[in-house]
């Protein structure tokens, strides 16, 4: 899996909210950005306000090297339409 589909969703009543993060992996970028724009979540509860945003980035992978472990991101290939 190449990309991380993320999904932030915020719930809130009465001036109390929470944010709940998923993350999602995903085998290529066109994929992930089908599922980010699809993604539906419906909470029939009354009072209560939601949203929700989501985004793709590219899977981060720890590499060791000779200071220790160390993030890199993946390589991204580009296809015909790039990123």
């Amino acid at each position: 899996m190449k990309f991380i589909l993320i999904i932030i969703i915020t719930m809130g009543a009465m001036g109390h909210t929470k944010t709940i993060e998923m993350k999602i992996p995903q085998e290529n970028m066109k994929e992930c950005l089908k599922f980010a724009k699809t993604f539906e979540l419906k909470l029939p509860i009354a009072g209560i306000v939601m949203s929700m945003k989501s985004r793709c980035e590219p899977k981060i992978v720890w590499v060791k090297s000779k200071g220790g472990y160390g993030k890199s991101r993946i390589i991204i290939e580009l296809g015909p339409m790039g990123l």
